[in-house]
């Protein structure tokens, strides 16, 4: 009897310690609940081109194609990728016309789309996920060109065709209609190297397309490399930088004279690479002992002319850099250290019970004295700033104002803002509305006609299902540019990235690689407007801001 009472009290104890156990994780599950979440979910659907609903108007100059590259799904098959950089591409194009506005989207459809959905499981190498392998496997891939094309990161245009690119050194061809891929197109060139940067950039003088290599094998390097797209895909070497460990570097700083290549200490050995056991990104150690190294080449004696240290940081993208007398400003968001990669780990991101931490960047820039061999650093603005963007078009390597981007409130925030700081003074604005996540923004630069090529590289992280899309006109000014909102099923999703390309042309079509000044009615740095895909947590749907970039309202 004794004991029957004391094993039922037992059972009640566990009973009301299990129930408290679940009470205490729903309450958590409220705390951390994450309204971002929608956007790291898998889209399925493709949409055909459809006109869009406008509501407001959309400015008359505004003409062209808005191209997305970003992670449609995680799944490959029953499996799921590790990281929302590893999803398999999709491209999304919004159309603008005489005031009317389309969209479409599709899968890439690479070979390691085709794969993947042929096996029903993970088929490609990527950043953070790698199905079983063999040694051998390693070793083929890593000393022999193995290029993966699942192309997420950019849209470029090469002379007449558009291509997707990745930080595989390989870009796969993009039928600018039809959004699926139309072959590989490798660089015809004995130039070596297995990774590169995501976001190359143009010489504003002869559009040349400039952008380095990382070489992973016994003797590491990276390599400076230049080609004409309008002359074909044959790279000119600039410049060879020998190495111990490489970096995970994905921007670089690029001025009329100089390049310079940002070596943080979130390094990777050959070795390791060779007998790892894990993905590329678990193999990175960071070692903030061994500080920053900034390498600077003289882009026309193809030398590394300073080999510098700095304080220990990490950061993704770069802003912009010049040239002021004897000094190279090269402006960037640091962070210090790598911890935004583990922010975006799929098990991080849809664990209810965790609170994700978003690390906050400062907008800095670092001057390299030239003449007295120093680096100093200063912080341009007292809000964070990430996922940059300038006017690119008109201040590419040239001294320059404005910078725009997304802004977090707080660490917890994934970017609820867009901000504009003034990086001479340290002044900003921001836009915000209740409940909304902007995409890092694209300036486009009032009256752009063809003539000049215009780059963009920005990552898409939108996502949802539904393919209603709108255009609203959110301006308190009638005179001010539209706001488009689209609603087309999509929430954030991963890291992808957006390209701007004129219907008629912004890329030049000049053959003998030189280009011509364009002729716009540009009056001032600010002149245009900004386009930024959102989440809009409070309707699950997302839209396209077309936010005057002067008035910033």
């Amino acid at each position: 009897m004794n004991n029957n009472y004391f094993l039922l009290a037992a059972l009640t104890l566990c009973s009301v310690s299990y129930t408290s156990t679940i009470a205490k994780k729903h309450k958590n599950k409220r705390k951390y609940e994450k309204k971002y979440l929608p956007g790291f979910r898998s889209l399925y659907h493709e949409s055909d081109f459809t006109n869009l609903e406008v509501e407001g108007s959309i400015p008359e100059w505004l003409q062209g194609n808005l191209f997305l590259a970003g992670p449609g799904t995680f799944q490959a098959g029953k499996e799921r990728v590790n990281h929302v950089f590893d999803g398999l591409a999709m491209i999304h194009r919004f159309s603008f016309n005489e005031g009317i506005a389309g969209y479409k989207n599709k899968f890439l459809g690479s070979k390691a789309y085709k794969k993947t959905q042929k096996r029903k499981k993970m088929s490609y190498v990527s950043f953070a996920t790698e199905p079983k392998r063999s040694l051998f496997s390693k070793l083929f891939s890593l000393l022999i060109h193995d290029p993966v094309d699942n192309a997420a990161l950019n849209v470029m245009k090469y002379d007449d065709e558009y291509v997707a690119l990745t930080q595989i050194p390989t870009a796969v061809a993009l039928g600018p209609d039809t959004l699926h891929a139309q072959g590989n197109r490798p660089f015809k060139d004995s130039i070596w190297g297995q990774m590169t940067g995501g976001t190359p950039h143009i010489d504003p003088d002869t559009g040349e397309i400039i952008n380095f290599l990382v070489f992973f094998g016994p003797l590491m390097n990276y390599k400076l490399c230049s080609f004409d797209p309008y002359k074909g895909l044959k790279r000119k070497l600039i410049a060879t930088i020998p190495i111990k460990n490489a970096c995970h570097m994905f921007a670089f700083g690029l001025t009329k004279n100089y390049a310079v290549l940002i070596h943080t200490p979130n390094t990777v050995n050959f070795l390791t690479l060779i007998f790892r056991t894990k993905p590329f990104a678990k193999n990175l150690k960071w070692n903030p002992k061994k500080g920053t190294t900034f390498y600077v080449i003289n882009r026309h004696t193809k030398k590394v002319v300073k080999k510098l240290k700095g304080p220990a940081f990490f950061f993704i993208h770069s802003v912009n850099a010049y040239e002021e007398g004897d000094n190279i400003h090269i402006d960037l968001p640091a962070l210090p250290d790598p911890s935004v990669i583990d922010a975006f780990y799929l098990k991080t991101l849809y664990n209810p019970y965790h609170e994700t931490i978003f690390p906050c960047s400062q907008l800095k820039r670092f001057t390299i004295d030239m003449k007295n061999d120093t680096i100093k650093s200063k912080r341009l603005c007292e809000k964070s700033l990430e996922r940059p963007c300038i006017n690119y078009h008109h201040y590419n390597t040239k001294d320059y104002t404005y910078a725009y981007g997304v802004h977090s409130k707080t660490h917890k925030d994934l970017g609820t803002c867009l901000i504009k700081a003034n990086v001479k003074d340290g002044s900003y604005t921001i836009w915000e509305e209740e409940g909304c996540y902007p995409n890092e923004p694209v300036f486009v630069p009032k009256g752009t006609t063809p003539g000049r090529p215009e780059f963009v590289a920005k990552p898409n992280i939108i996502d949802s299902e539904d393919s209603n899309i709108k255009l609203i006109n959110k301006s308190a000014r009638p005179a001010v540019p539209a706001i488009a909102r689209q609603s087309d099923g999509r929430e954030p999703a991963c890291p992808p990235k957006l390209i701007l390309s004129n219907a008629e042309g912004i890329v030049s079509k000049e053959r003998e690689g030189r280009v011509e000044g364009s002729k716009t009615d540009l009056q001032t740095e600010d002149d245009g407007v900004l386009l930024s895909h959102v989440l809009d947590s409070k309707t699950n749907t997302s839209f396209l801001l077309i936010l005057d970039a002067k008035e910033f309202t």
